[in-house]
C-alpha cells in the first residue's frame, strides 16, 4: 500500500537493506529483496558486500525478478574513484558516498563520471566514520563472541544491525588523569550537531554531485515536509536563476525553521570544508533544542493554577532576556541546563526593553526551578503554531497524483443503470 500510494504521488521507494549478514540470514534478506521488488520497490540500499553481489548476480541472470536499481550505502565507506570503479564492476547503480568527504573530494569523484553519486545534505550525523560503530553492541553485549540470539543474529543492540541505541548521546567523561590532577567532567563528548548543507548548496551543486539524501530518521512529518521542501526550492532555483538562493532573507527564515523543527544546536557543515571542530559537539544536551531565543533574566515565579487547568501542569512565569522574541500565545517553549529544566505552552508575552514577560502553562522537571539556580539558562522556542499552519496548508496543496492509463473492458445492455 505504502508504494502504490508513493508511486501515484511520482515519488519514488527506496528500501534500506545496509546491514551486515551473517551466513545464516542471506537466503532470508535475498528473498525479502525479492519480494519488495515484487510490490514494485524502484531501488535497494545495501551495505553486505556478500548480499549486494548475490543480488547483483541474479539481476544480472533473472532481470525480470530485480526490475530496479541497487545502491552502494554510506555504510560501505566509498571514498576515491577506485571505490566507484569496484562498485561498477559489480553492477551497482548508485553510490552514496561516505559521510566524512570533503566537497572538494567529492568533486573529484564526480568529476570522474564513473556512476550516479548520492550525497547526504542534512540531518543527523554519526560520530564514528559513516556510521560503522561497535559501541552500541559494545555495551548492550553483542560483540562477547558467543552472545546469539534464536534467529542467529548478535544480541544486543548493534548499530549495523539497525538497531542502535545511540550510545554517542550519553554523557562520558575520560579517567582520572594523576599527572594533572584535572578532573574531566561528565558530558556528551560524542554527540555531534546536525548537518544542513542548505545555506551552501551551490557548492555542493557545482561538485556534480546526482542526488541529495536527507536523513529524516524518527523526525516527524512537518520535520520532512519542510525540509525536503526547502531543498526542493533551492535546487529549482539553481536551476531557474542560477543560484539557490535569489532572496538571502528567505534563506535565513528557512534555517531558523528548520532549527525550531528540529535542531541540537546550530546546524554545522561537519567536515565537507575542513575538519570537523570542537565546536560541532553538543557538549551540554545531545537532544532537540529548538531555535535560540534567550536567557533567563531573573528567577522564575510560580502562579496560582487556574480550576480548568490539569492537575498535572503548572502555571508559571519567566523573564527573557533577548534582543529579538518572537513568541506568540500556543507556541512551546523549554528551558535548558543539561537538561529540559522546564517547558510548555504559551499563554501570554507581554514585552519590555530587551526582555519578554512569558507566562506558560507546563512541565517543571527540577523541584528547584523556582530559585536563582536557573538565572541565566538558555531558553529555546520548540514549537511554531505559525509554522505548523503553514506545513499543513503547504502539504495540502501543490501535489497532484498522477494519471496512469489503464485498459479495461466495459459491458452494459440497454435499460440497466
Amino acid at each position: 500500500n505504502a508504494v502504490s500510494y508513493a508511486h501515484s504521488y511520482g515519488v519514488k521507494v527506496f528500501l534500506t537493506l545496509n546491514t551486515l549478514l551473517t551466513s545464516n540470514q542471506l537466503d532470508l534478506a535475498a528473498y525479502n529483496a525479492l519480494y519488495a521488488a515484487k510490490l514494485g520497490v524502484d531501488s535497494l540500499i545495501c551495505q553486505d558486500i556478500g548480499l549486494a553481489t548475490r543480488l547483483l548476480t541474479h539481476r544480472q541472470k533473472h532481470p525480470e525478478d530485480l526490475p530496479l536499481e541497487i545502491h552502494a550505502s554510506t555504510q560501505m565507506s566509498i571514498y576515491n574513484k577506485s571505490g566507484l570503479e569496484f562498485l561498477k564492476s559489480l553492477g551497482f547503480d548508485r553510490c552514496i558516498t561516505a559521510r566524512e568527504l570533503r566537497l572538494s573530494e567529492l568533486e573529484e569523484m564526480c568529476k570522474a563520471n564513473i556512476m550516479d553519486i548520492e550525497f547526504f545534505c542534512h540531518g543527523a550525523l554519526c560520530i564514528s566514520i559513516s556510521g560503522q560503530c561497535l559501541l552500541s553492541a559494545y555495551l548492550s553485549g553483542a560483540i562477547e563472541g558467543t552472545a546469539f540470539n534464536e534467529s542467529g543474529s548478535l544480541s544486543g543492540r548493534s548499530g549495523n544491525k539497525g538497531t542502535c541505541s545511540g550510545p554517542c548521546r550519553l554523557k562520558y567523561a575520560f579517567e582520572h588523569d594523576s599527572f594533572t590532577n584535572k578532573i574531566n567532567p561528565y558530558n556528551y563528548k560524542l554527540s555531534p550537531s546536525d548537518i544542513a548543507t542548505l545555506s551552501y548548496l551551490d557548492d555542493v551543486i557545482k561538485t556534480g554531485v546526482a542526488s541529495l539524501k536527507i536523513e529524516g530518521r524518527l523526525k516527524s512529518p512537518e520535520y520532512v515536509a519542510y525540509v525536503t521542501r526547502q531543498y526542493r526550492n533551492a535546487l529549482d532555483n539553481y536551476k531557474n536563476y542560477g543560484k539557490c538562493h535569489p532572496n538571502e532573507g528567505n534563506k535565513t527564515v528557512a534555517i531558523s525553521n528548520m532549527q525550531l523543527l528540529f535542531g541540537r544546536d546550530k546546524f554545522i557543515s561537519g567536515n565537507h570544508f575542513s575538519m570537523m571542530q570542537q565546536d560541532s559537539i553538543t557538549l551540554d544536551y545531545p537532544g532537540r533544542k529548538g531555535l535560540f531565543i534567550g536567557t533567563l533574566a531573573d528567577v522564575p515565579v510560580k502562579l496560582p493554577r487556574p480550576a480548568n487547568m490539569p492537575r498535572n501542569l503548572t502555571l508559571f512565569k519567566i523573564i527573557v532576556k533577548s534582543n529579538a522574541c518572537t513568541l506568540k500565545s500556543s507556541d512551546g517553549i523549554t528551558v535548558l541546563k543539561g537538561f529540559p529544566v522546564a517547558g510548555g505552552i504559551v499563554n501570554k508575552v507581554v514585552t519590555g526593553h530587551n526582555t519578554y514577560s512569558i507566562t506558560i502553562a507546563g512541565n517543571i522537571e527540577d523541584g528547584r526551578f523556582f530559585t536563582d539556580k536557573y538565572v541565566n539558562a538558555p531558553v529555546f522556542q520548540t514549537y511554531s503554531n505559525d509554522l505548523y499552519a503553514e506545513i499543513s496548508s503547504m502539504t495540502k496543496q501543490g501535489y497532484t497524483r498522477c494519471k496512469n492509463r489503464i485498459s479495461a473492458l466495459f459491458t452494459a445492455h440497454s435499460g440497466e443503470k
